[in-house]
């Protein structure tokens, strides 16, 4: 992998319904804030491609913004889909961001063109990215997961995976 084929998925869900399990910034206005600074920063990390997936129906970014990281030699896809909002009231937003991220290895082009991506949930950015980057070249990592030291379980809002994989078991 080099930079030139450096690719992160984000994942939004821009407007949920209320009521979704542990879901705590609910505002619509700062989820769509947060999300698009996020987006800005990853662009303005050196990723080549950007991939925004919604689960809600929405097109994060207008024609302009789009533009405008184009200009810094990155290509955005956004793609949408408006998500069973019952099932994500009952079974919770874990459930939904799976569903989303299966969204998105079905539906993207540069995903389906791509051999490894990051993924990372839209309000959050990775502000060592270029070492990890270097890390991930350097050792030829296909996957890699971090623990939520608290939780003692895999955080999902950030990992590294090849396509395969995420086919396979995400």
């Amino acid at each position: 992998m080099n930079k030139a084929d450096s690719l992160v998925l984000i994942t939004t869900a821009i407007n949920p319904p209320q009521g979704v399990f542990v879901l705590k910034m609910t505002n619509v206005a700062t989820r769509k804030i947060t999300s698009k600074a996020a987006v800005l920063l990853w662009a303005a990390s050196g990723v080549k491609k950007i991939v925004i997936a919604d689960a809600t129906g929405e097109t994060l970014l207008d024609q302009s913004e789009v533009v405008l990281i184009n200009q810094m030699g990155v290509a955005v896809e956004q793609i949408h889909y408006l998500q069973n909002n019952d099932l994500i009231v009952r079974k919770g937003k874990g459930y939904g961001e799976g569903a989303l991220i299966k969204f998105a290895i079905q539906n993207s082009q540069f995903l389906n063109s791509a051999h490894n991506f990051f993924k990372c949930t839209g309000k959050v950015y990775c502000r060592n990215f270029t070492d990890l980057f270097n890390m991930i070249e350097q050792n030829n990592i296909q996957n890699i997961f971090w623990r939520d030291v608290f939780k003692n379980e895999i955080d999902t809002r950030f990992f590294y995976t090849s396509t395969e994989f995420a086919k396979k078991f995400l």
